[in-house]
């Protein structure tokens, strides 16, 4: 069904170290506040633990995953989608992947395309290789994981027969608060160059490796400028999007029809 009017909310929190048990219990009672009528909620990456990416714990399984049955039980009760990122084993390989879950219990998934090289996350974990456009109630939705802001040409929307390939473009991230100002700068620019909404969403609090983050999860216009946003505050945050105003926004001044053409290679 489509639907011109799109109610977002985002979940930001300080993610326990490890610790799914009570990240979910902390999040059960964000859900309880969402707003009524909320369409889409999403969460930061690896939410349910934390950045953890030596493997030192077990990791889930994609056919038993406590996590996923969670989010899945989550959008059948608040009848939402939810979005969020969880470490995965999946046919012998390891995967930070980002969910998509709707309210039938239907769900499309992607996998981090760009591990970050200053953890351990790519002697762990597998680089994913396709990017995943979800089409959700008419809205077509981008989907990326943290350092994968930094790399445009992945994230790079087309303009085909007058048509745009994403209308939003989501990034779900543990980015640190010493490298704010590019978070800031970079869900911006993807806006910009894009001619798209970018939600970026992000945790707050220090992790096991007494990193610390700002928050900062944001809503971009696509001229960059912030619809809203978080700062170091938790709580949930919702907006509603709407087609008519992208649509006009897009018209009002349009390049994508001079976009530069390209191919990606793996």
């Amino acid at each position: 069904m489509l639907k011109k009017e799109l109610k977002v909310a985002y979940i930001q929190y300080n993610i326990e170290w490890e610790n799914r048990i009570k990240n979910l219990a902390a999040l059960d009672k964000y859900l309880n506040a969402l707003p009524k009528g909320t369409d889409l909620v999403i969460l930061p990456e690896m939410f349910a633990t934390g950045f953890s990416v030596s493997c030192k714990t077990d990791l889930e399984l994609n056919s038993n995953s406590p996590t996923l049955k969670w989010m899945k039980e989550k959008a059948l009760k608040y009848q939402c989608s939810i979005i969020g990122s969880i470490a995965i084993r999946d046919n012998d390989k390891n995967y930070n992947r980002l969910y998509f879950i709707n309210p039938d219990g239907t769900q499309n998934y992607y996998n981090k395309r760009h591990l970050f090289r200053l953890s351990e996350e790519p002697q762990n974990y597998h680089p994913g290789e396709n990017q995943v456009t979800v089409n959700f109630h008419g809205w077509k939705i981008r989907l990326s994981i943290c350092y994968d802001l930094r790399f445009p040409v992945w994230l790079r929307n087309r303009y085909l027969n007058q048509e745009f390939e994403y209308d939003i473009l989501i990034n779900v991230a543990n980015w640190p608060s010493s490298r704010n100002m590019a978070w800031e700068y970079l869900l911006k620019a993807r806006a910009i160059e894009n001619q798209c909404y970018v939600i970026g969403v992000n945790r707050t609090g220090n992790d096991g490796n007494n990193t610390p983050y700002c928050g900062n999860s944001m809503i971009c216009n696509i001229d960059g400028s912030p619809l809203m946003e978080s700062k170091t505050g938790e709580g949930v945050f919702s907006i509603t999007l709407r087609k008519l105003e992208l649509n006009a926004n897009r018209d009002r001044f349009n390049p994508a029809p001079d976009w530069d053409l390209f191919e990606l290679k793996n």
